[in-house]
């Protein structure tokens, strides 16, 4: 059986953890040791538990020292399965990080459980705006054009309301008429 889980992590956690799986560190005083992890855990339908961990190392004069990773399977609280060793974690360059453990629940039976974690960035009202603003114009061989207004002026001209709301729910009217006034005040870039 598949068992599957998507997490939206902060994207500050996962900044953070890039940061130390990737920078050397210059002495013992910026080394995550060995006794310092930084771990999420994902519960599964049926009780099994994955924790995804990026782990200190003891400090070598000369070493590399950076952290490393793992992906651990737990049931009922016990550990019954982890990936090698290895030096990633989160999602890279838009892509989702995806960790996957299998479990063989029945020794004398051949079916392996796989348990799969999908590591997702947050989503920032940056990434909301830039993905689409508005779906708004059709020419006259259908083709849809698509505006973008900066983050900051359109934050201004929706006051109270989240971008994620907005882009969601927006009328045809409000979009037409924030377009006209970001066409005014030159703010308006359009994407064929």
């Amino acid at each position: 059986m598949r068992y599957e889980k998507q997490i939206v992590l902060e994207r500050e956690l996962l900044e953070t953890v890039e940061r130390l799986l990737r920078t050397v560190p210059n002495d013992e005083s910026t080394c995550m040791g060995e006794e310092e992890t930084i771990s999420v855990t994902v519960q599964f339908a049926n009780g099994f538990e994955m924790d995804i961990k990026c782990c200190g190392v003891q400090y070598e004069e000369g070493g590399d020292n950076t952290p490393w990773t793992e992906a651990v399977l737990f049931k009922n609280g016990s550990e019954c399965g982890c990936t090698e060793p290895c030096t990633d974690f989160g999602p890279t360059n838009g892509t989702p990080a995806v960790w996957v453990l299998t479990y063989q629940p029945n020794r004398n039976i051949r079916d392996e459980d796989e348990y799969v974690v999908t590591i997702l960035p947050e989503r920032t009202d940056e990434d909301l705006v830039q993905l689409a603003f508005v779906e708004y114009e059709k020419d006259s061989l259908g083709m849809i054009t698509y505006f973008l207004v900066p983050v900051g002026w359109l934050k201004q001209q929706i006051g109270e309301r989240s971008l994620s709301d907005f882009l969601c729910k927006y009328s045809v009217i409000e979009a037409s008429e924030l377009l006209e006034k970001a066409q005014k005040e030159g703010v308006l870039g359009r994407i064929l």
